[in-house]
């Protein structure tokens, strides 16, 4: 029993696809590595294991660019998915992603809603008419 639990514990937990990266410890992940001066710790990490490495800061796992070239290369190849924006834990549990323009991810829905926002709600002609409300709470 013992030797499973230290094996799930320090397995290696790099899922596929990802660049190298120190090990991870248990729930912290590499925090306690980067000390005071994380930017230091992070030129050190990249001598060690590239222009791209990995770190797992607590439960999210990020992806370091470390050259202005490497960070362009990532966003030229994965501009959709770096498009959205990082969405809480609370909000996923409470299933308020979905039909939400400000924290879904950029697909169809979201192009739907974006659309109908632009053409029904945000039209000159909508916003002059809500202009009385807006200066009545303004006072």
């Amino acid at each position: 029993v013992i030797t499973t639990f230290l094996y799930f514990i320090f397995r290696d937990s790099t899922p596929k696809g990802l660049p190298p990266g120190p090990k991870p410890w248990p729930i912290v992940g590499n925090l306690l590595q980067l000390g005071e001066k994380p930017h230091s710790q992070f030129a050190q990490l990249a001598e060690t294991y590239g222009d791209l490495f990995t770190l797992k800061l607590g439960s999210e796992t990020v992806v370091v660019a470390s050259t202005p070239l490497a960070a362009s290369e990532i966003l030229k190849a994965h501009d959709r998915v770096l498009s959205g924006r990082y969405v809480f834990q609370s909000f996923r549990v409470k299933n308020h992603v979905e039909n939400s323009i400000v924290w879904s991810e950029c697909n169809e829905t979201w192009k739907k809603l974006r659309k109908v926002c632009r053409t029904e709600l945000f039209t000159q002609k909508m916003i002059e008419s809500q202009a009385e409300v807006r200066e009545s709470k303004a006072m």
